[in-house]
């Protein structure tokens, strides 16, 4: 995980010709990732990605479409995801939210330092 300093440095270069609409805007779309990190998103996520899978094979008629196919489809995606969908997925929050959380941070501290020189 990157430090605080580390992270402002990047984002200093990345933000300094933003203005102060255009950094607000960042900002909001950090905290606006950061409500989708979680565990029913990508629970989400993972759903619609074998739907559109199982889409194909019932396209291509591999399947009908009737009451047992969207039992095994509904099977078939509890079991991805409680054996491994969920772990990957907590696995991936925990490396991503406090590095995402101290990003925030950084961009809330470099707008309250760019107003305060205004």
């Amino acid at each position: 995980m990157k430090s605080y300093q580390e992270i402002r440095e990047e984002e200093l270069v990345i933000t300094k010709n933003y203005s102060k609409k255009q950094l607000d805007r960042y900002i909001w779309s950090a905290k606006f990732f950061r409500k989708f990190l979680n565990e029913k998103f990508f629970w989400f996520l993972s759903i619609l990605s074998m739907s559109l899978i199982w889409s194909v094979f019932i396209w291509l008629e591999f399947f009908k479409l009737d009451l047992s196919t969207i039992f095994i489809f509904v099977v078939s995606h509890f079991i991805y995801w409680f054996f491994r969908g969920r772990k990957d997925t907590i696995k991936l929050i925990d490396e991503c939210l406090p590095e995402l959380d101290l990003n925030i941070e950084v961009l809330e501290d470099i707008r309250t330092e760019r107003n305060q020189c205004l």
